[in-house]
């Protein structure tokens, strides 16, 4: 390492860059029901309880009765037999601290909004912003781009269903959607806005309040269709 590395890391740290500077804006939001999961998930081939459902559901689909229940612990017992789906079941991501948002949702939010608030075409250059030099990260440490819910939570609120029209290869069926959900949480994050760019000011405190305020009406997460998703601002300002 050289003497100007040396001192440029020692300026910065080793991970925390602050040679750049940032417009950052402190944002809450609270869901005003549902937030609702989107990752597809199958099912853990170690996983008992859930084969046992899984093969239930397996062979009323196929009979029209309910499975007897010494059928089902033969099939779930048998290593042999493949892992059946629930249906379609949209979760959440975890990590060890539980359930998270991606950042990059938030983001993708924020442009739709700015996008029909005709931010984009009234100001040029606002686009290379939104994409470029807007980014969203967790309150508390602004190296992930990981939001974790107020109250943090290990497990969904619950798991609901609700039947969908899908195009097979047989015509139209009717199948059965499941998502994981949770209720009423509260997300904090920053929104960082790159300051002495080419961008500087395209996008501004104003801006950023109003496609907070649409994006409540757009709704965050999955089946925002259906109403989910929905928040409202509780908490915007600058940080110094």
């Amino acid at each position: 390492m050289t003497d100007t590395d040396q001192t440029v890391e020692s300026a910065i740290g080793p991970e925390v860059h602050t040679l750049l500077s940032w417009r950052t804006f402190y944002v809450k939001i609270e869901f005003e029901d549902r937030l609702v999961g989107g990752v597809p998930a199958t099912l853990s081939s170690d996983d008992r309880e859930a084969r046992e459902k899984a093969y239930q559901e397996w062979v009323a689909q196929q009979t029209g009765e309910d499975a007897p229940e010494s059928l089902v612990n033969e099939l779930a017992e048998d290593p042999d037999m493949p892992v059946v789906e629930i249906g379609p079941l949209n979760a959440f991501k975890r990590d060890e601290d539980g359930i998270y948002v991606e950042a990059r949702q938030v983001k993708a939010m924020l442009k739709e909004a700015a996008q029909r608030l005709g931010i984009v075409s009234r100001q040029r250059g606002a686009r290379q912003v939104l994409q470029h030099d807007l980014h969203v990260r967790d309150d508390l440490d602004q190296r992930t781009q990981k939001l974790h819910p107020y109250p943090s939570k290990k497990d969904a609120d619950g798991i609901d269903e609700r039947p969908i029209s899908v195009m097979t290869r047989q015509g139209p069926r009717t199948a059965i959607k499941r998502f994981e959900y949770l209720e009423q949480v509260q997300i904090a994050f920053h929104v960082k806005v790159l300051k002495g760019g080419v961008g500087d000011n395209k996008v501004t405190a104003a801006n950023l309040a109003q496609m907070l305020e649409l994006g409540g009406w757009l709704g965050l997460g999955a089946d925002r269709s259906q109403g989910a998703g929905l928040f409202n601002v509780v908490e915007f300002y600058e940080v110094d």
